[in-house]
């Protein structure tokens, strides 16, 4: 058997190293959660809210159009404290807004691999109703659409409610599923979307691409030991 030479040695090692760096550079690996707590954004009305963090932007409309609320729902009377000074809510559309029009949609700057929100309802002496089944459902494409990569449904009966219980009053719907673009939250009962949002905890999905330039150098470096090898035959 024929040795190989100094040179050849050296490209068949640095030819290992490339492909070692492109199997690691292909890989993908989720990173630390991101959580929208809206705490940065202003008191407002909008039909559409937008959110930064780490970022990552998240895109909150309404499916008929309505506004969305941004306020403070931790008041001295309810006690929602974790919630903090900020949260969503979802009661500025029409009275007979169907529950697929007062479905709110979270669209995102990037592919997730879940995504969870807490809700609640007010209760107490305001009129307040049974919102179950509320319902968080994963997209593969924005706002709404593509596939369909799963879906979470949580019961909110009349009998919880932030002016009775607290934050002991709050659920939270998770889905996991890779490539996520857009969640949607919807909720049913005689007054669908009547609920206040917060703390979306997202995981986002980072990946390194392959270079081109390490490709084409990992296939040349190939075709060097290839030849090498040939003329040795």
């Amino acid at each position: 058997m024929t040795s190989l030479s100094s040179a050849s040695r050296c490209v068949h090692i640095l030819s290992l190293a490339v492909f070692g760096t492109l199997l690691v550079g292909s890989s993908s690996a989720s990173a630390a959660p991101i959580t929208f707590d809206f705490e940065g954004l202003a008191i407002q009305q909008s039909a559409t809210i937008t959110s930064t963090v780490g970022g990552l932007t998240v895109t909150v409309t309404r499916v008929d159009g309505s506004n969305i609320g941004v306020q403070n729902l931790n008041q001295p009377s309810t006690q929602v404290s974790d919630f903090g000074s900020r949260n969503l809510s979802n009661f500025l559309g029409p009275s007979n807004a169907t529950s697929a029009q007062a479905t709110l949609v979270f669209s995102f700057s990037a592919s997730l691999l879940s995504g969870a929100i807490s809700f609640g309802d007010l209760g107490g002496n305001f009129p307040h109703d049974d919102d179950s089944p509320v319902v968080l459902t994963a997209f593969s494409g924005s706002n709404g659409t593509g596939s369909n990569l799963g879906s979470a449904s949580v019961n909110y009966p009349d009998t919880l409610g932030f002016l009775d219980q607290g934050n002991a009053a709050i659920r939270t719907a998770s889905v996991n599923a890779a490539g996520i673009r857009s969640l949607t939250i919807r909720s049913g009962g005689p007054n669908p979307g009547s609920l206040y949002f917060d703390n979306l905890v997202v995981e986002t999905a980072s990946s390194v691409p392959e270079p081109a330039s390490m490709v084409l150098l990992g296939t040349g470096l190939v075709g060097v030991v290839a030849r090498r090898r040939a003329r040795r035959r």
